[in-house]
């Protein structure tokens, strides 16, 4: 889910070891056995960031495509988080033993520290996100081509 602060986004540091120290992953996980994404992402944000959030509409929908390691093919929906306010802010818990740490950054602060495709993910989320419009891509990039999320 993709929440903002007046310009920031919302991001938040996973506790894995595998991934690089500057590397943050934005909010939400995997769905449970039957769990549809827009409860998959309330949960999320529950189990993750203490406070209960009202998935917003679908800005994004993103397939990636089956991994050289095995892993299977998927598809990422990506809901709006909305605007948080300073009461929601401060309510902000992380769980313990999943998350290190949250950090509220510009477009660009999060281009730098997202791995490539999540921050193209993000990128398409905030452009599309006061249109109204829900774009498709595949493993973040629009098969249209380069820039048309229309």
């Amino acid at each position: 889910m993709t929440a903002r602060r007046r310009s920031r986004l919302a991001d938040r540091r996973q506790r894995q070891e595998r991934q690089p120290r500057r590397r943050l992953r934005r909010s939400g996980g995997g769905l449970d056995e039957g769990e549809s994404p827009w409860a998959g992402a309330r949960r999320e944000i529950k189990e993750e960031l203490g406070f209960d959030l009202l998935p917003g509409r679908l800005l994004v929908v993103d397939w990636v495509q089956p991994q050289p390691d095995g892993r299977p093919a998927l598809t990422n929906n990506l809901l709006d988080g909305g605007v948080l306010g300073e009461d929601r802010i401060a309510s902000l818990r992380l769980a313990d033993g999943e998350l290190k740490r949250s950090k509220f950054a510009t477009r660009a602060e999060a281009a730098g520290m997202l791995r490539p495709h999540l921050a193209r993910r993000v990128a398409v989320c905030l452009d599309v996100v006061d249109t109204g419009r829900t774009a498709y891509l595949e493993n973040g990039f629009d098969p249209l081509g380069p820039g048309d999320v229309s």
